[in-house]
């Protein structure tokens, strides 16, 4: 007869996979909130970007643009920052909680998610440096 009183034992990577449940519950309330959201994904002008998740982005906080290329072969735009930890003390919530994990991945902060663009990412670069003359565009 089996001892039901006894705790499961570990299971090998179960903590590594309540971590990415949680983190992917994160993304999904995010996904969510844009299903509904009214906001476009980004708007730009002659004094910066707002990227609806990221907040407002001044063009002189901005050194570069740079499109990365996903494992789909997706293209993200991502906005390469002069301080980080500037924008990051004033972005909103949910993009200081995922930073970090951005970080590990080799991402910046500050990527716009370009499913959402009603344009291609190659007016999206060219609309920027547009806007802002000193922009870099790394491929």
């Amino acid at each position: 007869m089996e001892n039901t009183d006894r705790e499961p034992a570990a299971v090998p990577g179960t903590a590594r996979r309540e971590r990415l449940r949680r983190r992917l519950g994160l993304g999904a309330v995010m996904y969510v909130g844009e299903l509904f959201g009214r906001r476009p994904e980004s708007a730009l002008d002659a004094t910066g970007v707002e990227p609806a998740r990221l907040g407002r982005i001044a063009w002189e906080e901005t050194a570069a643009v740079r499109v990365r290329l996903l494992g789909s072969g997706q293209g993200m735009p991502e906005l390469v920052l002069h301080d980080p930890a500037a924008y990051l003390a004033r972005a909103p919530r949910t993009v200081r909680i995922t930073a970090p994990l951005n970080r590990r991945m080799g991402f910046s902060p500050t990527n716009i998610a370009a499913t959402a663009l009603p344009v291609d990412l190659g007016q999206l670069v060219r609309a920027m440096v547009a806007h802002h003359s000193q922009l870099q565009h790394w491929p």
